[in-house]
């Protein structure tokens, strides 16, 4: 009798297994960020204009900044907190200037030439030109080289702001790049390849219009496996977000109210940056401002359960009844 009870209950404990992996439960997944202020992850001023971008400059498993300004120079803070609780210390090491260095900077992290450190693009105010920079240091102290062949096409007009990603999934970086001045916002892609990026104008790749100000940054914001966008603006500092409705090699952006962050109206100019800066699976958010303060924004968004569906429901029952046939046959046999 006790092993007919044991083979029962392990029968028992493999049928409840069954039939929660069948319902999906223990999974989660990401409906879209919620913004809640984090002040200690602010920084003060750091000259107007303030810009922010967010890497693992020193491969210590957190994220650094550079955050650019209105004097032409983005200015380099190694993260001292950690991966979950980020302090900013000043890196003068790892500052870059803009050429001619003068103009609003703003800094686009990716490695663009295969190696395994980051290099970056840098958005040039007045000159609408936007300048690339090889990392000719290594993965965990960058030096930053200038690479003329990396560059972009100059924009017609001024206020260049880049954002790299993989846009079309083909294992490299694309690029869309805002003239900010007018606010018009241009797509590319990397026809080059991972190691040598040549700039391909992609129109259907263009995020909509914004408004002056236009500054994009990317991240993956609702866990399906695509790169979506948040664009802030001069106006009211209001940052609009878009998810990604293509998929992961064809993006089209698509207005989502509810994933707006706070504006920040005092401020002005909205510059946002997207990282995980607490470590705990989804991407935070600084903004940086026309006053050159930054601010910080966690994601407190919940993790949600998926629905049952009709498929995963019938799998439940045709475990249940083969599983119960299965204990049936050994209950007679003993």
């Amino acid at each position: 009798m006790r092993t007919n009870i044991r083979n029962y209950s392990v029968t028992t404990t493999l049928l409840a297994l069954l039939l929660m992996l069948s319902v999906g439960i223990g999974t989660v997944s990401a409906g879209g960020p919620i913004w809640a202020e984090q002040s200690d992850w602010n920084l003060s001023y750091v000259g107007q204009g303030s810009a922010p971008a967010l890497a693992d400059l020193d491969n210590d498993g957190d994220y650094d900044l550079l955050i650019g300004n209105n004097s032409g120079l983005a200015l380099g803070y190694e993260n001292t907190g950690g991966a979950s609780s980020p302090v900013w210390t000043r890196k003068s090491s790892w500052d870059v200037y803009a050429d001619p260095g003068y103009g609003g900077t703003k800094v686009a992290f990716a490695d663009l030439d295969n190696d395994g450190d980051y290099d970056l693009l840098l958005g040039e105010g007045p000159t609408a030109n936007t300048s690339a920079h090889e990392n000719t240091g290594s993965v965990s102290s960058p030096v930053w080289t200038r690479k003329t062949s990396w560059d972009p096409p100059t924009l017609q007009y001024n206020g260049a702001k880049p954002a790299l990603a993989d846009l079309d999934n083909d294992g490299d970086y694309d690029l869309i790049l805002s003239q900010a001045f007018m606010g018009d916002l241009f797509g590319y892609e990397n026809t080059g390849g991972a190691s040598s990026p040549v700039w391909t104008r992609k129109t259907s790749w263009d995020p909509p219009f914004v408004g002056q100000g236009a500054t994009p940054d990317f991240a993956d914001l609702d866990g399906d496996g695509d790169y979506d966008l948040l664009i802030g603006k001069k106006n009211n500092g209001t940052t609009y977000a878009y998810e990604n409705t293509g998929g992961a090699s064809s993006p089209v952006w698509t207005r989502k109210t509810s994933w707006d962050p706070p504006s920040v109206t005092a401020e002005l100019s909205a510059k946002p940056a997207l990282a995980d800066l607490d470590n705990d699976g989804d991407y935070d958010l600084l903004i940086g401002t026309m006053d050159g303060v930054t601010l910080g924004f966690e994601n407190v968004a919940s993790v949600q359960m998926p629905a049952i569906t009709a498929p995963g429901f019938l799998l439940s029952l045709i475990s249940l009844f083969g599983l119960a046939v299965i204990v049936m046959r050994r209950m007679y046999k003993r």
